[in-house]
C-alpha cells in the first residue's frame, strides 16, 4: 500500500528570519600560554586585547539516575568523584 503525503515546508522554516550581519570579533586569535595556563587574546595587527574579567563557570546539578538527587551544585570543571 502506498501512502501519499503532502508536501510541505518544515514547521522551523516558517519562523526563519534573515541572519544578522556579521561583527567583528572581539578578537582575531588565541594562545595559551603553557607556563602559566593564562589564555591571551590578540586583534588582527597582533597587539593584545583586554578581555576584562569576564569569566562563564558553568555548574551541573546533582541528580539523576547516578542515584545522588538532592546534591548541591559543582564547578563542571571539579573533580569530585
Amino acid at each position: 500500500m502506498t501512502l501519499l503525503m503532502e508536501q510541505t515546508a518544515p514547521w522551523g522554516l516558517s519562523r526563519a528570519t534573515t541572519p544578522l550581519p556579521e561583527e567583528d570579533g572581539l578578537y582575531a586569535s588565541v594562545q595559551l600560554d603553557p607556563t602559566t595556563q593564562v589564555t591571551r587574546f590578540y586583534d588582527r595587527d597582533g597587539a593584545p586585547v583586554d578581555m576584562g574579567n569576564k569569566v562563564t563557570i558553568t555548574k551541573s546539578r546533582g541528580g539523576g539516575n547516578d542515584g545522588s538527587g538532592g546534591s548541591p551544585a559543582v564547578a563542571d570543571d571539579s573533580n569530585n568523584d
